[in-house]
């Protein structure tokens, strides 16, 4: 900007000093007073216009039509003093931006005008502009003002990309549209013909003035018409334009094909101010309009409804792939607000779709579901995307009655085992009632008690131990997506019944089953029609273990009835847990630091700690087996890791440390990277495997039992 300003002063200097025997004279003069004075009659019609709305940041001020027309009508080095008072008056008169900007946008005009002024003086070098007035002086002047219009664009692209991006994003969107270019084109346009009647016939350069107004109204046009239609803070369109401009989209572009409507609010979003600020609260809304944007397609519609509400239209998209949008956005909203506007954010979204077949859906009515989704959403615990019910289609008439079609998560609070089965067998009996596939994971004792009661009905429904599959509590997740996997393709719902926690688990194998129920929020898809209970039995667990259940689950349920926790979390519960510290180790530690140059004695050194502490030979071979896969990964992810072992009790625990930080808690449950397939192999392996990962790396702990391992019945 400097350079550019240095050059607009120096290149008119240059041309005074190098022609003296031109342009000083009263003739000259008077021109540019005229020039000046042409533009302050403009820029008061603009203000006329604009009736009393001063618009500081519009593309077309139309002050480039004088700074073509003086380099016609005057010596080139008199378009500096002639644009210094077209902007000067311009700026007094209330057209206010920055003046940094205001600056840099005259040298820009100034430097435009210069080129195109060389354009039309090629082959003539004297000082006048003469050229035929045939075609061919219509083409040198279509000549200059297409260089004005390239030289301008090129020094504010530059500009606009080398400044802070946040100051220039109006410029931006400004240089990407090309209407920009045909109107600027045409104000040029009429400023050279300005221009040629002031050489010619300067009187008649009156007449013109009627011209001027229309042109003021039509460079108004589209900034008071943008203005009034996008949000001034987060630069997304306002409701009542979405609206519109989403009806046409629906009646006019989607006839036999999908859409669908996200509904979004920021949680909690006045004690976010209350703490942070309204200006912060600004910034948030900001970096969240630009999340929208990031995670959306360009045809996506995205609107600000009103204080932290947002809706978007989903052209061409089916429930299905906008909740994979929604939750796209779900977790870049908080990881975005954390990093940008001083404090983390997060948004709840309610997600309602209409097939290709429904016609007559409208756009009202499938608001009216997306907001209801929403404010499931809320009382499910924020921090969520809930799908509505699809709507009814009158092409589709359907026998079956389902109970659910997306995923819910409850919690059971009982007691004892007469108190489960009263919840539990009517729960799976109304699921075989409607032909839904059910799998029921306890623990041996109640597990008996469920089968007994159900009699002949038992052989319909899959029953599982669950101190077998879920001795380590990694292995359920991948149970349920399997069981999910085999039954979704029949197109009923799904019921399952999963006891993760019960009296006598260890604390360590507590802890890892209480992540793993708050990593079910974000494994399971939303639209996943899986309707999942876990049974707590609140006689015989701590409170501090039922208080847990209450912020891992968003509904709880006691028999026969539901209501929303209070307490849930949300999604971000989870990613809390997984970033949090493991205990310290217990007792004398032995360590072992590893590089590729050492990995091949890692299963020799953890051997050695396994004979130390006396597991058995097979479960040796498996340890060995997990650690050297797991210390591989690190090693070549993280280029060093630390191997350390201890025992406490009769668990030997090793735990591979590496600085490497991982994103995703659901790591080593089901995902295809090269840590992801080591994990999950382990988990196998090991009897427990704990993984953390914040900002100082990631552990992986694995939990061996030197004696034999305890039958929960």
């Amino acid at each position: 900007m400097a350079t550019a300003v240095a050059a607009a002063i120096a290149v008119p200097v240059a041309l005074a000093l190098s022609s003296p025997a031109t342009g000083f004279g009263w003739p000259d003069l008077l021109f540019a007073g005229s020039v000046v004075a042409g533009s302050a009659i403009t820029i008061e019609m603009g203000r006329f216009f604009e009736g009393g709305l001063r618009i500081g940041q519009r593309p077309h001020k139309g002050l480039s039509a004088w700074a073509i027309a003086a380099v016609i009508v005057l010596p080139l080095f008199w378009v500096l003093p002639v644009m210094v008072g077209v902007y000067a008056y311009a700026r007094w008169r209330g057209l206010r931006v920055p003046l940094w900007k205001w600056v840099g946008s005259c040298a820009f005009l100034v430097l435009a005008a210069l080129a195109s002024g060389w354009t039309l003086r090629i082959g003539h070098p004297s000082e006048s502009v003469e050229f035929p007035s045939d075609a061919t002086g219509v083409l040198v002047v279509g000549a200059a003002i297409l260089v004005f219009v390239a030289v301008e664009s090129g020094l504010f692209f530059g500009a606009a990309h080398l400044c802070d991006e946040a100051d220039e994003l109006w410029l931006r969107r400004t240089l990407a549209d090309p209407g920009f270019y045909l109107t600027e084109s045409a104000v040029l346009a009429l400023g050279a013909v300005t221009g040629l009647l002031g050489v010619t016939s300067p009187w008649f350069v009156l007449l013109l003035l009627p011209v001027f107004g229309l042109m003021q109204q039509a460079v108004l046009n589209r900034p008071l018409r943008d203005q009034a239609g996008v949000d001034a803070k987060t630069g997304l369109l306002q409701y009542e334009r979405w609206l519109g401009l989403a009806a046409g989209q629906i009646r006019h572009q989607m006839t036999a094909r999908p859409w669908t409507v996200l509904f979004a609010d920021l949680d909690h979003f006045k004690q976010f101010n209350d703490r942070f600020g309204h200006l912060a609260g600004d910034r948030a809304l900001a970096v969240v309009a630009q999340v929208l944007r990031d995670c959306l397609r360009e045809r996506d519609l995205i609107a600000r409804f009103g204080g932290e509400e947002f809706c978007i239209l989903l052209p061409d998209t089916t429930t299905a792939q906008a909740a994979i949008v929604a939750e796209r956005i779900r977790s870049t909203v908080n990881s975005a607000t954390r990093s940008q506007a001083g404090g983390a954010v997060t948004i709840s979204i309610g997600v309602a779709g209409v097939a290709a077949d429904q016609s007559s859906a409208t756009l009202d009515d499938t608001l009216d579901r997306a907001d209801a989704a929403l404010y499931r959403a809320k009382a499910d615990g924020r921090d969520l995307v809930f799908v509505a019910e699809p709507a009814p289609s009158p092409t589709v008439v359907s026998s079956a009655v389902h109970a659910h079609s997306q995923f819910r998560h409850e919690a059971l609070l009982y007691t004892g085992i007469d108190g489960f089965l009263a919840a539990v067998l009517p729960f799976v009996r109304d699921g075989l009632a409607r032909d839904e596939p059910v799998m029921v994971a306890v623990i041996a004792r109640r597990l008996e008690a469920l089968r007994t009661a159900l009699g002949a009905d038992a052989g319909r429904v899959r029953l599982v131990d669950m101190a077998s599959l879920g001795a380590n509590p990694a292995r359920i997740i991948p149970a349920w997506r399997e069981f999910v996997d085999l039954n979704l393709a029949s197109g009923r719902p799904i019921r399952g019944v999963g006891e993760p926690i019960w009296s006598g688990r260890s604390p360590a194998e507590l802890i890892e089953c209480q992540l793993h129920e708050s990593l079910l929020n974000l494994a399971v898809a939303p639209d996943t029609p899986l309707w999942l209970l876990c049974p707590y039995d609140t006689e015989a667990l701590p409170a501090a273990v039922i208080s847990e259940a209450r912020r891992s689950h968003p509904v709880l349920a006691r028999t026969d009835k539901r209501r929303p926790s209070d307490s849930y979390a949300g999604t971000g519960h989870a990613r809390d847990m997984f970033e949090a510290a493991l205990p310290s180790p217990v007792g004398p530690v032995h360590e072992f630091a590893v590089d590729d140059r050492r990995l091949a004695e890692v299963p020799g050194w953890v051997a050695l700690q396994a004979a130390r502490a006396g597991l058995a030979a097979d479960r040796t071979d498996n340890l060995v087996t997990a650690l050297t896969d797991i210390t591989r990964t690190s090693v070549n992810d993280a280029r060093r890791a630390m191997l350390r072992s201890w025992q406490e009790g009769h668990t030997l625990i090793h735990e591979v440390r590496d600085p490497r930080v991982i994103d995703d808690p659901m790591v080593g449950r089901g995902g295809s990277t090269p840590r992801d397939i080591a994990l999950g192999h382990a988990h196998q392996l090991c009897d427990l495997i704990q993984v953390r990962s914040g900002a100082t790396g990631t552990i992986v702990r694995t939990h061996s039992q030197t004696t034999p391992i305890r039958d929960a019945r």
